[in-house]
């Protein structure tokens, strides 16, 4: 006898190995191909799949519960599928059909924008609450073809989208990769700026490249720098950013896990802890660290793992390799004494324990069996 799920596709397998009820991915083919994607200069395959059958999510939509939030159409967590262009699938309002008929939850898309004429824009807010988040690294026509890989007539058409989706009560938003190193501060002020016009709310992705990427000059930038700049033209142009990586930013962290997990590895009598942290924010952990542990008299160090396995300037906690944690505590042992404890975050693995190249936690686990390791 054949096992029906064995017939559904790799996203339906992704969704469960993260546990997320507001994802479903329907493609990852795009009709653009952004200089900063990191398909292109990933050290390890990410896989494409093709446009996801409406019959798979029917069925996926039947099966899943009531929840609170909004919807993610393309979003691709924790990233071993390529992220596409919903906008492109065949089926698509056939597939929103199959939502609202179930779901009244707000739905988002993140998009290049190339695709929202104004007579697929009618046809979306028909299925409001919608909202739709426009990839806009630049004002500058030309500048903004050479990042895409499109032509004039798709500029167009997304630079007029943002009125008209308001105009249709479509919520939008912006997301920009700045890149002041190629395009200057100047055209990325100007870029701010026109879409201040429209959005309140704009996502900053800071350009990433690794050790592959043929084009770091343009992707390279000073975080300092960035940050204050943001500052800046967020004030003038009134609108609210939001960087993951802002070094003058708080961590997005709880305070709460690192708070039990001290007090609960100091009553087990533990007094020496290492705590693992990434090189993005190495400084700010330390301070919280050093905040969030007065009154717990024990002795804590920190170590940075640095991301070897992407290089260049990958330095988050979300994209850590377990070779690479591997590797770091295998140097510190030689030149320090064990810790009595190591805490360690979990955002780099799913729901299974696999990071990005298929490594599991558990085997890494056995391995420093000899020291209790928390991933919190």
């Amino acid at each position: 006898m054949n096992i029906p799920l064995r017939n559904f596709s790799d996203y339906f397998f992704e969704n469960v190995s993260i546990g997320s009820l507001n994802q479903l991915q329907i493609t990852s083919l795009c009709n653009a191909k952004c200089i900063f994607c990191s398909n292109e200069q990933n050290p390890f395959e990410i896989k494409r799949c093709d446009f996801r059958s409406l019959e798979e999510i029917e069925k996926i939509i039947w099966a899943t519960p009531q929840f609170d939030g909004p919807m993610m159409l393309n979003e691709s967590l924790p990233g071993r599928i390529s992220e596409g262009e919903a906008f492109l699938h065949p089926n698509f309002f056939e597939i929103l059909n199959v939502i609202r008929k179930k779901f009244g939850n707000l739905i988002k898309f993140t998009t290049n924008g190339s695709l929202l004429t104004p007579s697929f824009i009618k046809q979306l807010a028909g299925y409001n609450p919608v909202e739709v988040t426009i990839s806009f690294p630049t004002i500058d026509i030309n500048h903004w073809k050479e990042v895409f890989g499109l032509k004039d007539e798709h500029y167009y058409i997304t630079v007029n989208s943002f009125q008209i989706l308001k105009t249709y009560n479509v919520l939008v938003s912006g997301s920009v990769t700045p890149m002041p190193s190629w395009l200057g501060w100047e055209e990325l002020e100007n870029t701010f700026k026109f879409l201040s016009e429209t959005v309140k709310d704009i996502i900053i992705y800071a350009p990433g490249y690794t050790k592959e990427c043929k084009i770091v000059d343009k992707l390279k930038y000073d975080k300092l720098e960035l940050s204050l700049f943001l500052e800046k033209v967020s004030r003038k142009y009134s609108f609210i950013y939001n960087w993951h990586l802002d070094p003058r930013k708080e961590l997005y962290i709880s305070f709460d896990a690192i708070i039990n997990s001290l007090k609960a590895g100091y009553e087990k009598g533990h007094r020496n802890f290492l705590w693992l942290t990434s090189e993005a924010s190495e400084s700010r952990f330390k301070v919280l660290l050093d905040k969030l542990s007065v009154g717990i008299p024990a002795n804590n160090k920190v170590l940075v793992v640095k991301n070897e396995t992407y290089g260049g300037n990958i330095e988050c906690t979300g994209l850590w390799m377990i070779r690479d944690i591997d590797k770091a505590l295998d140097e510190y042992f030689k030149a320090n004494e064990k810790p009595d404890q190591i805490f360690l975050p979990r955002s780099f693995i799913d729901k299974y324990g696999f990071d990005l190249c298929g490594d599991n936690i558990i085997d890494f686990l056995k391995k420093y069996n000899q020291i209790p390791i928390w991933v919190i």
